[in-house]
């Protein structure tokens, strides 16, 4: 799993596309660009749903476990924290991040 930030546009980073499928993109408007979220090709994956008003992007990642072979998933959330003025808001992309696992 990829996550970059201050990206230029919403689209995919083409340079990574060869190694991995881009699950999305958000908004970063407390600061600029967007947060991108991308997850190695074959990964078994979806989009979680995230606050569109939010700078985050989230996605339930499953994977076999080691020990016992049963099939797990975790929840990964890519998110721009916002700094300097717009600092207050972190709690609040935070709290939306958490909540959309």
């Amino acid at each position: 799993v990829v996550a970059l930030q201050e990206c230029e546009s919403a689209g995919p980073c083409v340079e990574i596309g060869d190694k991995y499928v881009f699950v999305g993109s958000a908004a970063a408007r407390a600061n600029r660009g967007y947060v991108h979220l991308y997850v190695r090709h074959g990964v078994d994956f979806e989009r979680c749903a995230v606050d569109a008003s939010r700078p985050a992007v989230a996605a339930r990642v499953k994977y076999q476990a080691a020990a016992s072979g049963a099939s797990q998933s975790v929840v990964l959330v890519a998110v721009h924290l916002p700094t300097g003025d717009q600092a207050k808001l972190r709690r609040q992309c935070v709290e939306a991040a958490v909540s959309s696992s």
